[in-house]
């Protein structure tokens, strides 16, 4: 992908010209997460290419898009499946669709979902991510997310779900969330540095074990 980005007006505005290009009489089902379904919570978020979470994209998107990205300057490649070829898990979407046509209906991934999704990445990337999904989610502390993580395990019990590996992303990113927004302290609070940034009013209980 180049290095522009684009925000979540000019995202729709890009879902418009892809429905646009699609044959008249068909209509395409996509969902995607990534940085478009943090848009969802976080109008002022940007992101630089729109990710399905799909085994494949679908021919006519692909067709759609390259004609998209000739016109508007875009790489080939600003609507693709990345996430789906690092492995994928069973998600929900929302019920209000992102974007929704007669020729395409986008359905963004959930806020709960994507939290799952990125634990089950561990990507120390998406560490604001998870802060901004916990908040929005109401989940305030790593016990919460180990519970959240049995739970979905126990719904889909024959997804492959490797429960060890979540839990233990769970941990490093609450460890990594109290380490840089609130400072590197010890689990019972002999720094006393205040948090900041994008944390600053995030409610945490997370005490890595105390």
């Amino acid at each position: 992908m180049n290095e522009s980005t684009f925000a979540k007006e000019q995202c729709l505005a890009l879902l418009r010209d892809v429905h646009d290009e699609l044959p008249p009489g068909t209509t395409t089902r996509i969902q995607i997460g990534g940085g478009v379904a943090i848009m969802s919570i976080d109008p002022s978020r940007a992101s630089s290419d729109i990710d399905l979470f799909m085994e494949e994209v679908p021919p006519a998107i692909e067709r759609a898009s390259a004609k998209v990205a000739e016109a508007r300057h875009l790489d080939e490649g600003w609507i693709n499946n990345i996430p789906a070829q690092l492995g994928l898990i069973p998600f929900d979407v929302e019920e209000t669709p992102f974007f929704e046509g007669p020729r395409l209906i986008v359905e963004v991934i959930d806020p709960i979902s994507m939290l799952l999704l990125k634990l089950h990445a561990g990507r120390d990337k998406d560490t604001e991510d998870i802060v901004l999904l916990m908040k929005h989610t109401g989940i305030t502390s790593e016990e919460m997310l180990h519970s959240l993580i049995d739970e979905y395990a126990a719904e889909y019990p024959d997804a492959g779900i490797d429960i060890f590996w979540m839990k233990q992303n769970a941990t490093e990113a609450a460890v990594a969330v109290r380490e840089h927004f609130w400072g590197v302290g010890t689990p019972h609070g002999h720094d006393t540095a205040e948090p900041h940034g994008a944390a600053a009013d995030v409610p945490f209980d997370i005490d890595n074990g105390s």
